[in-house]
């Protein structure tokens, strides 16, 4: 931001654009200070891993390219990536051509995509940040006007090539959007048919297992539950006919081994035991012990 207000303020006077961008500098500088502050101060994100750039990279190509619904691990996929890499800098070294182009604003666009690598690398010096994809989104719309001008630039030496080179991204974006909306990694939970599929099925002597616990209020609000409530209220437990019926959030907070003791002894008592899984916090069971 600071080089594209100098640019801008320098057209009418460079001691005046530089004035400017001491004042902005110092602020950027005052407001980040007090932000580190109290982030070191209460030991925030001490627990966060540092992202090397061995990471970074070809995660940002993977993601800028045909999207994080494309697995990387296939290799295809990175090959494909590698190919966008590669028109992308054609597109960056054309705007960097000359000195000319440059001082016409030629710098910005590889500017743009570099510039929160650089401050992300260099906020990890002082502590490891938190959710870095959507920092780095921001180098995205840069990244595309690159690789664009890389198509371009190839379109006016060769058109059949650049014709080739638009389909295979065009398939390779196809296959990652296809990804994202029907593949099984991407599917999104559907409560609503959750309720329908319980409603149907549970009977007295049921336990239910939600996990994980942290989503209790959506599956209490989608799933029967309130049939295991009514049961419970309108049954005496001594009654011979009565069926212990239950459900409970897993995994518990007080630890595996609590939990299945506790999943051991309600084989012998429940008829049957359901486990309702969301995939939209998978982190406390990331081993899918449960």
């Amino acid at each position: 931001h600071l080089l594209l207000i100098w640019r801008w303020l320098a057209r009418h006077g460079e001691r005046k654009a530089l004035a400017w961008m001491a004042v902005l500098a110092l602020l950027g500088a005052g407001l980040g200070g007090l932000a580190a502050w109290r982030v070191l101060s209460n030991s925030s994100g001490a627990n966060f891993d540092e992202v090397p750039l061995s990471i970074l990279l070809p995660d940002l190509l993977n993601a800028f390219n045909l999207g994080p619904s494309a697995d990387i691990g296939v290799g295809w996929v990175w090959a494909l990536d590698l190919l966008c890499g590669l028109i992308g800098l054609l597109g960056a070294i054309w705007t960097l051509r000359n000195w000319s182009t440059i001082r016409n604003g030629g710098w910005l666009l590889p500017a743009f995509v570099l510039v929160p690598i650089v401050m992300m690398r260099l906020t990890e010096l002082i502590q490891p940040g938190y959710m870095n994809a959507r920092h780095m989104s921001v180098a995205g719309g840069g990244w595309f006007l690159l690789l664009a001008g890389g198509l371009a630039l190839v379109w006016r030496r060769q058109r059949v090539v650049a014709l080739g080179l638009a389909l295979l991204l065009t398939m390779g974006v196809s296959y990652s959007t296809y990804a994202y909306f029907f593949g099984h990694d991407y599917q999104k939970d559907d409560f609503a048919a959750l309720g329908r599929f319980m409603g149907r099925r549970m009977l007295p002597g049921d336990l239910v297992l939600l996990n994980p616990s942290a989503s209790w209020r959506i599956f209490h609000y989608y799933a029967p539950l309130e049939y295991i409530d009514e049961y419970n209220q309108t049954h005496d437990p001594a009654d011979p006919n009565y069926r212990p019926t239950r459900y409970i959030g897993v995994p518990m907070i007080y630890g595996w081994d609590v939990t299945f003791d506790t999943l051991t002894e309600a084989k012998s008592i429940y008829r049957r035991i359901w486990l309702v899984t969301s995939g939209t916090q998978p982190y406390m069971d990331l081993e899918d012990r449960l």
